[in-house]
């Protein structure tokens, strides 16, 4: 909640018998110059107005302009303190504030960041190397957007995957394992079989925890070619539980 407003202070007061105006100022009177200034929280951010006000008998009264004038040339002009005008402060002060800030809270958003990434690639990297028969690799490139790859056998420390011969796109479309199995198992389509290494199938899953949109797996011998890619796996075991 925003609290905002004004109020006035004083500067500086006298007696009517310090002031010594006998035709203008009782010596009981009190005469105080005060300042009017625009305030947030209480702080004062700047003046708006500057005026003699007289207390006789009880009563707040402004000091007509005449007398006020009298005050002026006998009492002297006084300057309206600087704390004032605090806004001049607390610009630089809030800036400073705000760009510290903003580097804690930037620091502390892009630690919890590389966190999460680095949970979710070693989640993910767990997945790819740990398939089960059936599965499918989807694997995407610069040159070839898509192209998909089925699992059919799997040891302690590599994985068989089914290659078409030909290379052609490939899309999943939204895990029609019906659709690719048939695909698969068609003899009329050339296909081989490579072993790839858990090590390189490592190797295929990123690494950047800035960054997990690009392309930074490692190619894999034997299924791609040299560019950089992203693999993803298609659990038959979760889409069948789904």
């Amino acid at each position: 909640m925003l609290i905002f407003g004004q109020y006035s202070f004083s500067i500086d007061e006298y007696t009517g018998f310090e002031i010594n105006l006998p035709n203008v100022f009782e010596r009981n009177d009190f005469v105080q110059l005060k300042v009017s200034v625009f305030h947030v929280f209480w702080i004062p951010l700047f003046p708006f107005n500057k005026q003699w006000v007289l207390t006789r008998n009880g009563e707040e009264l402004v000091v007509n302009p005449e007398a006020s004038k009298l005050l002026d040339r006998h009492k002297g002009r006084k300057r309206v303190p600087w704390y004032s005008f605090s806004w001049l402060f607390l610009i630089p002060v809030l800036f400073i504030f705000y760009s510290v800030y903003s580097k804690v809270d930037e620091r502390i958003k892009h630690k919890q960041r590389v966190a999460n990434n680095t949970k979710w690639i070693q989640k993910k990297t767990d997945a790819i190397m740990n398939p089960e028969k059936g599965d499918y690799y989807v694997i995407t490139n610069v040159e070839y957007p898509s192209s998909v790859f089925k699992v059919i056998d799997f040891s302690r420390d590599s994985t068989i995957i089914q290659v078409p011969t030909v290379k052609e796109q490939l899309y999943w479309g939204g895990g029609n394992f019906s659709k690719w199995d048939d695909y698969f198992a068609d003899g009329s389509k050339g296909f081989r079989k490579v072993r790839v290494a858990k090590e390189d199938l490592d190797a295929a899953c990123t690494k950047n925890v800035e960054n997990l949109s690009r392309f930074k797996g490692a190619p894999i011998p034997g299924v791609t070619d040299g560019r950089l890619l992203k693999i993803d796996r298609v659990e038959r075991r979760r889409k069948n539980r789904n």
